[in-house]
């Protein structure tokens, strides 16, 4: 059954660049990835999902439910965003965390309930950084900061999560402890995920349903062993690439070929 349904969204800037004929259905609980070369569309797909842009046509529908025509308070309830970089606010981890209530607050509430603190604090600890709740944002790594930001979604209890590229610009600790905590939480919870990914072999290994993008347009959707293949990859990127089989998950797994191996083999 489908949960969350884009049919036919277009959006972009004016005079500038867009995004065309863009449709999705997922099933609840789905783990999907859209990936591509920069500059091919993906945020602004996410974007246009979000309102941030305006669409020039289409809808987004979530359990039926035209989400552009909900207020951005009922919205937030039911979707949370993770961008690429926390906004860096003078303020605590735990303070920060606790923005993730406001769709959760009652007209004239001008401070947090322990409701609020209950879930902000059981977030912190799910992330494993609860350690840090009294640290500034300023004082934090990439990697912790973007826990942070991650916690401060989950505190919206939302049935979907947009996240645009999580994992760029963090080791590889990092990686896995958001990836793994993000399957975790959509095996066990059955949270919907949505993310822009650059790292293919992260979105071959975590995702079940990939979009692969390029001019604004779909080129190819569908489980990541059908889309991860190094005539997709050739296409879209341009570049050579070994596509084979990871051998403990069975997913597939991207290996560049240096421009000399590849002058040696032809």
């Amino acid at each position: 059954m489908s949960f969350f349904v884009v049919d036919n969204l277009s959006c972009g800037y004016k005079d500038g660049f867009m995004v065309n004929e863009i449709s999705l259905n997922l099933p609840k609980g789905a783990f999907a990835g859209i990936i591509g070369c920069n500059g091919s569309g993906k945020s602004t797909i996410l974007k246009g999902i979000t309102g941030e842009l305006s669409l020039l046509k289409g809808t987004i529908l979530m359990d039926d439910i035209d989400i552009l025509t909900l207020s951005v308070k009922e919205r937030s309830k039911r979707i949370a965003v993770v961008s690429q970089f926390i906004e860096k606010y003078p303020m605590t981890a735990e303070e920060y965390v606790l923005m993730g209530r406001t769709p959760f607050r009652k007209a004239f509430q001008f401070f947090d309930t322990p409701e609020d603190r209950e879930e902000a604090n059981y977030f912190l600890e799910l992330t494993g950084i609860s350690h840090l709740k009294s640290k500034l944002i300023t004082q934090l790594s990439g990697g912790e900061q973007q826990m942070v930001a991650l916690a401060c979604a989950l505190t919206q209890k939302p049935s979907l999560l947009l996240l645009d590229e999580p994992t760029s610009h963090l080791d590889i600790t990092y990686q896995s402890k958001i990836m793994n905590l993000l399957h975790r939480l959509n095996e066990k919870e059955g949270l919907t995920v949505i993310m822009i990914i650059h790292d293919l072999n992260l979105a071959g290994e975590y995702c079940n349903h990939l979009t692969l993008i390029k001019d604004g347009r779909i080129v190819i959707q569908g489980e990541p062993k059908d889309v991860i293949s190094s005539q997709n990859i050739n296409t879209v990127y341009n570049t050579s690439v070994y596509v084979a089989t990871n051998p403990i998950s069975g997913k597939p797994a991207i290996f560049q070929v240096s421009e000399k191996w590849l002058q040696i083999k032809n």
